[in-house]
């Protein structure tokens, strides 16, 4: 993994000392070996319990329960926890196996182990599917954060990030645990400024061309947590959406008036509201799964819906 996966530069170089006789002494080896071993614990933490957005409980591999408080965050603001630890909670669904990666601190006065804590992932649909949510924010760096692809198949999730980049938590410096601060800091400014977006994208109320900018502007509106639960949503149950999402569609990008996205959509031959938010919302499901949004095969429903001839390709 690439930047929370990294050692720590060695503090000292060797130095190399010749001795009578021929013999050489490599000075600072212990150092070296430090460095070398530093990295993510390699055994598996199995999760027991979320208490809170910072504290888990897990199963160590001793057998022994162990309490782990998540090093450099705090809530983005203290009416946030809640929601952050939901959200700690909707992530870590289904994925109960951890991987601690210590910093210089290893326990609190309280016992409790400090640790940037790694979720693992199989590379399932469920997986796929959030990865791909969390890519629209255009960060170059996504991988940087999230870990990469290993031989064996897994992901690395790392939750302390996540939840910064999920604007629910912010970093905090908590000497002498600053591994990772300058990482963190950099999500903390990020998504304060994705932040700032959307409530810039809310305010001014822009209206999007086609569907291509429909997929950009909800996913600013969108937080994490409703895209994640509507791109889990079974295709056969968006239906559900139409009195909820489909309903504000209808009403932020004026389906319902004149507006240059319904006229978008009458030049493709579909004018009623419904149809046209349904078809951005199923486009945009598919969009988000990584599946073929079959424009043609929806616009050919609505129209023998409505008995008008279905158009070619």
């Amino acid at each position: 993994m690439k930047a929370l996966m990294s050692n720590h530069p060695m503090k000292r170089p060797l130095k190399w000392r010749s001795r009578p006789g021929g013999r050489i002494l490599l000075v600072g080896i212990s150092a070296l070996l430090i460095t070398l071993v530093r990295p993510v614990d390699a055994a598996t933490y199995v999760l027991q319990e979320v208490i809170d957005y910072r504290t888990l409980v897990v199963l160590a591999p001793s057998g022994d329960e162990e309490t782990i408080r998540l090093t450099g965050i705090e809530a983005a603001r203290p009416d946030l926890e809640a929601k952050a630890e939901a959200y700690l909670r909707t992530i870590l669904r289904g994925h109960d196996q951890l991987k601690l990666e210590f910093d210089r601190q290893q326990r609190d006065g309280r016992g409790r182990l400090l640790a940037y804590v790694w979720a693992v992932h199989r590379r399932d649909a469920r997986w796929l599917a959030v990865n791909r949510v969390t890519m629209h924010f255009d960060r170059d760096g996504l991988m940087e954060y999230w870990g990469a692809d290993k031989d064996d198949g897994l992901q690395y999730r790392c939750l302390n990030a996540e939840l910064i980049r999920s604007g629910f938590a912010r970093a905090a410096v908590f000497p002498p645990n600053v591994l990772y601060q300058k990482q963190l800091l950099t999500l903390t400014r990020e998504a304060q400024e994705r932040r700032r977006k959307e409530v810039e994208a809310t305010r001014k109320s822009d209206v999007p061309r086609d569907l291509e900018e429909c997929y950009r502007a909800l996913k600013l509106r969108l937080r994490q947590p409703e895209l994640v639960a509507f791109m889990n949503t079974a295709e056969e149950e968006l239906g559900r959406y139409d009195a909820g999402l489909g309903n504000r569609l209808r009403d932020w990008w004026g389906l319902s008036q004149d507006s240059e996205l319904r006229q978008y959509f009458q030049g493709l031959g579909i004018a009623d509201p419904l149809d046209i938010s349904r078809i951005i919302l199923t486009s945009f499901h598919r969009h988000l799964n990584g599946r073929d949004i079959r424009l043609n095969e929806q616009m050919q429903a609505c129209q023998k819906k409505d008995g008008n001839t279905p158009s070619g390709d």
